[in-house]
């Protein structure tokens, strides 16, 4: 019960910060951070020409490979129709592509899709409640 207590009471604080604020505490503190660990693949000699967000969301990770991967071919993949009008506009910002779909393994077949406050998913974790479908 506390563990779930500790993780609202940071996602709350975490939405409560502007993004650099977030990104600043990240970085003074080392924590894990995709921008990062994008930019050790690139430094590595990782060149992608292509590159799925499955799951996007808003789209962070996709803003954050086009920083370090400037030439690199994005698509962003977002089952939830809340998501679309902010994604539409970042694939303007960002030259990517984004499609409204729900990747699964069971083609053709319409599943349900539980919505939750921290992700997303076909399977339905104890904290889903909310079926979209």
């Amino acid at each position: 019960m506390y563990a779930i207590l500790a993780q609202r009471l940071r996602s709350k604080i975490r939405s409560l910060l502007p993004g650099s604020v977030v990104s600043l505490i990240q970085d003074q503190t080392g924590a894990p951070h995709m921008l990062h660990s994008l930019l050790l693949l690139k430094q590595k000699g990782f060149r992608p020409q292509t590159a799925n967000d499955i799951g996007a969301f808003k789209g962070q990770w996709s803003r954050d490979m086009r920083r370090v991967f400037p030439d690199v071919n994005l698509l962003m993949v977002e089952p939830l129709p809340d998501m679309q009008p902010g994604l539409e506009l970042l694939t303007k910002e960002i030259g990517a592509e984004t499609a409204c779909q729900l990747l699964s393994d069971q083609s053709g077949e319409q599943v349900v899709f539980y919505v939750g406050s921290c992700g997303s998913s076909m399977h339905r974790p104890k904290r889903f409640q909310t079926p979209l479908r």
